[in-house]
C-alpha cells in the first residue's frame, strides 16, 4: 500500500468520525436517544351521559320535587318485586309483560303525573333523547 493510496484513506475515515489507524474497525461514540409516542388530547370515547344538560335538568327537578322521587322509588321497587332485573334494560316481552300489570300500570301513571306536576314533560321524543344517551349494555 503506497504512503498516498495510504493518505486518502485516512482523510476518508476522518471524514467519516472513524479512526485512521489501518484495520480499525471502532464504531464513532454516539449517543442513544430513546423516543416514545406524543401524548395528545382526545375526547373519552365513551361520554359519561349525566354531563348532557337536559339530562342534569331532569334529574335536578325530579331531586327538587318530592312526590316524583317517591313515585320513581315506587315505581322501581314494584319491579323488583315482579322480578325485573334494573341493572340492564329490560327486553320487548318483558316490557308488554309489565304493560299488563294493573299495578306497575298505575306507579307508571302515578310517576308521569308527579313528573308533570315537578314540571317535567315526558313525550316519547324526549324519552328517546335522554335514553339514547346511555350505553346499551
Amino acid at each position: 500500500m503506497s504512503f498516498a493510496s495510504a493518505s486518502s484513506r485516512a482523510l476518508r475515515l476522518s471524514a467519516l468520525g472513524l479512526p485512521a489507524r489501518a484495520g480499525a474497525t471502532r464504531l464513532p461514540a454516539m449517543r442513544a436517544f430513546a423516543t416514545s409516542r406524543p401524548a395528545r388530547a382526545s375526547e373519552d370515547p365513551t361520554p359519561n351521559p349525566m354531563m348532557d344538560p337536559r339530562i342534569q335538568d331532569f334529574a335536578r327537578k325530579v331531586h327538587d320535587h318530592e312526590g316524583a322521587r317517591a313515585a320513581m322509588t315506587r315505581l322501581g321497587d314494584l319491579m323488583k318485586e315482579k322480578g325485573i332485573d334494573l341493572s340492564q334494560p329490560p327486553s320487548a316481552m318483558t316490557m308488554l309483560k309489565l304493560g299488563m300489570d294493573k299495578d306497575v300500570r298505575e306507579a307508571g301513571q302515578k310517576l308521569m303525573e308527579e313528573l308533570k306536576n315537578a314540571g317535567i314533560e315526558i313525550t316519547p321524543e324526549t324519552a328517546s333523547q335522554i335514553f339514547s344517551k346511555f350505553p346499551k349494555e
